[in-house]
């Protein structure tokens, strides 16, 4: 078994024994396993671009949380951020090929299962599969079961590979939250309505100057400088 794992800011390109090509993000951890019959990933936090190569005799499974993602041959990426409270499973986008996500095997086990509305036998709950195509995305549920699927937003399958951010109308906190992931924001953030605060835009990774300057521009708070930092606060 190999484990990988990348620091605060840092991205690497691992090429496996069978030619699949994977890049990591920053602060990323992912262990690999293959068999005779299968090839095994588990994605245990933050998230990686995979180019699997084609073994029809062995497909490539990546189970992050509780999903598991099977293809044969494709390109996409899987996101697990467990740390981030209240958020959704895995998400999972595709950009060539297709996928098939479904629950990891320690779900299935506990009976949770895939097609939503479809009634299992002996009355437990259905499997739960959904089959993404190329420019496709889902975001899985906490339980394990499949969201809506949906188009891949303008910026494309994995900004991250440019070092760059995205967001659409998140919370503030969770974009705080995610730049941390990569760089010290130097930013400060204690008023709870500061953090519910909802912010679209594109930011860059290595440049966390350009974030504080413009997120003033972006929402109605100003920068306070205090002993622990940049305080956002709201403006008066």
């Amino acid at each position: 078994m190999q484990h990988v794992a990348t620091g605060r800011g840092e991205q690497v390109d691992v090429r496996l024994p069978d030619g699949s090509q994977l890049r990591l993000d920053s602060a990323t951890q992912l262990s690999v396993a293959f068999y005779r019959n299968r090839r095994d990933v588990t994605l245990t936090d933050g998230q990686a671009l995979f180019a699997v190569q084609p073994d029809t005799d062995r497909p490539f499974h990546v189970t992050a949380g509780p999903s598991r993602v099977t293809v044969v041959g494709t390109r996409f990426t899987v996101r697990y951020l467990p740390a981030f409270a209240g958020d959704t499973g895995p998400v999972v986008a595709v950009e060539e090929g297709k996928v098939r996500v479904g629950r990891s095997e320690a779900k299935a086990s506990e009976g949770m299962g895939a097609v939503a509305g479809a009634g299992a036998p002996g009355g437990g709950l259905p499997r739960a599969d959904a089959l993404l195509t190329a420019g496709q995305q889902l975001a899985v549920r906490t339980d394990g079961s499949p969201g809506t699927v949906s188009a891949l937003p303008p910026e494309g399958i994995a900004p991250w590979r440019d070092r760059q951010l995205s967001f659409i109308d998140v919370p503030l906190s969770r974009a705080l939250a995610e730049l941390e992931r990569y760089t010290d924001s130097g930013l400060v953030l204690r008023d709870p309505a500061v953090a519910a605060l909802r912010l679209s835009g594109t930011f860059d990774t290595t440049d966390p100057a350009s974030f504080r300057r413009l997120l003033p521009r972006a929402l109605p708070v100003r920068l306070q400088p205090t002993p622990d930092g940049l305080e956002i606060r709201p403006l008066k």
